[in-house]
């Protein structure tokens, strides 16, 4: 076993050895990340990739202790372990007793994680001036940017947070002034090569949208052929909803002014049906373009309130040497009816609870439209889902009051943004009523009970004041029944007096999903 721990202190001693070979260039008394840039890029690092950052500090007198409390952004990033630099302890502690820390992961704010690490020597000695490195982090990279976009954050050592960064000297006093350098983190995703112009040929307008088209309003569309090349015959057939319109005249155009073409047409308004094929022949100029060309144009009545695709298909488009031109096709529709659901209320059953405890939501939502509709109602804790709930068969005017429950469990303890949400309907045009943010509720650590963020004599005196009381009594306080057992006894004594001492340093932004 001597032999063993004579081993491991030579392997101490020469990895330190190495690596205060390094040449730093760094001011006097200063905190320091390695390396100063980091950039990727989408086609050399996945999702999933690790890297590693090393702490190094810079310093002109003895030192005793350090702590560094590194945030950076936890949309781009996740830090996946920390160690000392050296093994067991860092380069800077060398071959003195330390007293080794587990490095603590945290959420600094709603954008931003954290991670504390700290080390100590033991006993009457001290780290001579020079430049050490301290520890070693290692990041995930768990998202990429869109395409033609960058990500870049910094990875910081000088906000502060429930902890600081510092280091302390010989007589336990923080050096200072104390200079930090971070990280910048570039994560970029290149442009893709623009694609090659395809073929289209779609219904434009593709949507009409409109309450006032009441029968018997007409309107017309048109089908419309986009990049094309020596376009020398096309057809199509269009379906339609026969209960809500009625296809009254279909025109069919001199594209680009050539007359020289054979024009067929069939309207089927029982069974709603259109077909249409036109046919070039010589001398016929062949159709090119790279702008949108209307091949035809319809005229539809409206015969109901209602809504109707305007399907296209069994498309086909030839050149001038009868071979298909593949192309997209896009189909259209038209509704005469408003689509608009609203989330009217949002309830808490409570403002607060303790991390763990209940809260029923009650939401509210209603049908302003015109036709009968079915969704899913989520309730949010800041952009966190609590829920969601079905809403099947709500018809026009009528509201419906859906109850959703938040365990809390795990929750941060802060103070929470509630708020509630329908989806946006296909074809709505008034979505500003589909959110509704109504309150927030605060989550308290246990024991709190004036919720002042911290369990101190105040909550003692609380839970005492109301011993021995169940509800309806004068002194009854619900916050002091800690255990929830209708009654407040040694018990919930017990629970406020263990935690004598703790502290919430919750510091949420609300933000609305």
């Amino acid at each position: 076993m001597e032999t063993k721990n004579y081993l491991a202190l030579i392997s101490i001693v020469l990895i330190a050895a190495t690596i205060q070979t390094r040449t730093v260039d760094s001011p006097a008394n200063s905190m320091w990340t390695q390396p100063e840039n980091l950039t990727f890029t989408t086609t050399t690092t996945p999702i999933g990739y690790k890297f590693n950052l090393t702490i190094y500090a810079t310093l002109d007198v003895p030192s005793y202790a350090w702590q560094f409390y590194l945030t950076y952004n936890n949309a781009h990033l996740n830090a996946t372990g920390c160690w000392y630099s050296a093994g067991a302890k860092s380069e800077w502690a060398g071959t003195r007793s330390t007293s080794p820390q587990t490095p603590s992961y945290g959420t600094h704010n709603e954008t931003h994680n954290y991670i504390l690490f700290a080390e100590s020597l033991q006993g009457l000695v001290e780290t001579p001036p020079g430049t050490y490195s301290l520890a070693i982090v290692e990041f995930e990279v768990i998202s990429v940017p869109p395409e033609g976009e960058t990500y870049q954050s910094q990875i910081r050592l000088d906000i502060p947070g429930a902890f600081n960064t510092y280091v302390l000297d010989a007589e336990l006093e923080e050096i200072t002034p104390l200079t930090f350098q971070g990280t910048t983190y570039t994560y970029s995703s290149p442009a893709a090569p623009p694609p090659s112009p395809t073929t289209k040929l779609y219904v434009d307008p593709p949507e009409i949208i409109d309450p006032t088209l009441l029968p018997p309003a007409t309107f017309t569309v048109n089908v419309t052929v986009d990049d094309v090349q020596n376009l020398y015959g096309y057809e199509y057939n269009m379906s339609f909803n026969s209960q809500i319109l009625t296809c009254l005249l279909v025109t069919i155009h001199d594209a680009q002014g050539e007359t020289n073409y054979i024009p067929e047409l069939q309207i089927d308004n029982p069974r709603g049906f259109i077909w249409v094929r036109a046919t070039y022949y010589p001398p016929a100029n062949p159709i090119t373009t790279t702008n949108p060309v209307a091949l035809t144009t319809i005229k539809f009545r409206v015969k109901s309130m209602g809504s109707s695709v305007l399907d296209l298909h069994e498309t086909n488009l030839t050149d001038n040497a009868g071979n298909p031109i593949p192309h997209e096709v896009k189909d259209g529709v038209v509704m005469t009816l408003v689509r608009d659901i609203a989330i009217t209320n949002v309830t808490l059953s409570s403002e607060w609870a303790y991390a763990g405890w209940p809260i029923n939501i009650s939401v509210t939502a209603k049908n302003l439209g015109l036709i009968t509709e079915s969704f899913n109602v989520s309730a949010y804790y800041d952009t966190n889902l609590i829920g969601a709930v079905e809403i099947i068969g709500l018809n026009p005017s009528e509201e419906k009051t859906v109850t959703l429950t938040w365990s809390t469990s795990g929750v941060a303890q802060g103070t929470y943004t509630i708020s509630a949400k329908a989806p946006i309907l296909p074809y709505e045009t008034n979505t500003t009523n589909n959110l509704l943010q109504d309150g927030t509720a605060k989550i308290r650590i246990m024991g709190d009970i004036n919720g002042d963020g911290s369990v101190d004599i105040k909550d003692v005196g609380a839970v005492s004041k109301a011993f021995g009381a169940t509800p309806n009594q004068p002194n009854w306080n619900q916050a002091a029944d800690l255990n929830r057992d209708g009654k407040i006894d040694i018990m919930d004594v017990a629970i406020v007096s263990k935690r004598f001492g703790s502290t919430c340093y919750s510091n949420k932004t609300s933000q609305i999903p």
